[in-house]
């Protein structure tokens, strides 16, 4: 049996076995509130009958083991094949990720909040090139005190500042000041930063309507910024749409918004295995370069 059809039967499994886990969830629903209702009823009667709440219980239970298994199967059976195929000798753990230490005072391309969730580390070389990526959450979590009285309450805010995939890797050009570029579509950038910085254009329309070009005083985006550098980052946007990437001295860091985590399983992409090849986002237009 070849690579391919024994991946496509391993999809098909795990596919089903999906399934069987989103069944017991709806079977926890439906016989939970039948049970409900049942046990409302039969009490007033006098009576009680709380079998279908048991029958919830146990497809609330049996759904949580699924689909605990199922994330784990995925990345051990799916995730690993398709790394080994595309960047052998990588190192993944899907439990490490970038510190937020790392994140605000290193990376320094979002707003800092104070809900912080990293995971997938992947470490390695493409083409000669280290780079190190993750997946990152990164929350702003308001707890505020409404009502009055008896009334009074804490209301939770959740403010969403970036969840996607943030890469560090090597620059192809050393530059002396940090060199910034966003999208225009980046929303929560590193504020306490992003306000004293400059911009510097590129004197490229279809580049500088796309992209914002920043810089520190007295710095110059025009050593790292070459026709093949924007052309990559013109790629990039083209494909991700919401994303940032910071340059200094010889290091480029980058964090694009895809608003997912990478690695995960989604139904959108379906079983087939050539799009599982292309989910894990390993070889970035950047690593081109």
């Amino acid at each position: 049996m070849s690579r391919k059809t024994k991946a496509r039967f391993l999809m098909l499994g795990l596919g089903i076995f999906k399934i069987i886990n989103w069944l017991t969830v709806v079977g926890a629903v439906v016989f939970g509130c039948y049970g409900f209702v049942k046990m409302v009823i039969k009490s007033a009667e006098g009576e009680s009958d709380g079998t279908f709440i048991v029958v919830a219980i146990v497809c609330l239970v049996v759904s949580l083991i699924t689909g605990g298994l199922f994330k784990l199967l995925y990345k051990k059976c799916i995730v690993m094949d398709v790394l080994n195929q595309e960047l052998q000798g990588c190192k993944w753990s899907a439990n490490d990720g970038f510190g937020q230490g790392f994140i605000d005072s290193t990376i320094r391309l979002v707003e800092a909040g104070n809900r912080y969730k990293s995971e997938d580390m992947l470490i390695g070389e493409y083409k000669g090139c280290h780079f190190e990526q993750a997946d990152v959450s990164i929350n702003n979590v308001i707890y505020e005190k409404v009502g009055y009285g008896r009334h009074r309450h804490t209301k939770v805010r959740v403010y969403k500042h970036f969840k996607g995939r943030m890469i560090v890797m090597d620059s192809p050009v050393a530059v002396k000041k940090p060199v910034y570029v966003y999208s225009y579509t980046f929303e929560h950038r590193y504020t306490g930063l992003y306000d004293q910085l400059t911009s510097d254009g590129t004197k490229d329309k279809v580049f500088d309507d796309l992209l914002d070009v920043k810089v520190q005083r007295g710095g110059s985006a025009r050593t790292i910024l070459d026709d093949k550098m924007k052309k990559a980052l013109l790629t990039t946007y083209n494909k991700y749409n919401d994303m940032a990437v910071h340059f200094e001295e010889s290091r480029m860091y980058i964090a694009i918004n895809t608003k997912e985590d990478v690695f995960d399983w989604r139904w959108i992409r379906g079983l087939s295995l050539e799009k599982k090849l292309r989910l894990i986002e390993i070889k970035f237009v950047l690593l081109k370069i």
